[in-house]
């Protein structure tokens, strides 16, 4: 579980965001930015359930997105079809 929380931390810090520490709870969470460490223009939802998967947003970047710790399969032309 801490190898997760760590991979989250590093996804957020690549976004610009940085929190003081990682609450998977499954709440939206606000914390500070790179560019402004005293405000919370960032926020992150953390679930650890299977999957585990991360969503943040950055208000001065306008950049948000999500995160999946499961490696999702590739399919082959054939299944894609079907």
């Amino acid at each position: 579980m801490n190898d997760l929380l760590q991979t989250f931390q590093e996804v957020l810090g690549t976004h610009g965001l940085v929190p003081e520490e990682i609450l998977a709870n499954g709440e939206l969470h606000r914390c500070p930015t790179e560019n402004k460490p005293h405000k919370r223009n960032g926020a992150y939802i953390a679930h650890l359930d299977t999957p585990a998967t991360l969503w943040w947003c950055n208000w001065e970047t306008d950049d948000q997105g999500t995160f999946c710790a499961e490696e999702k399969p590739t399919l082959s032309p054939a299944e894609l079809s079907a």
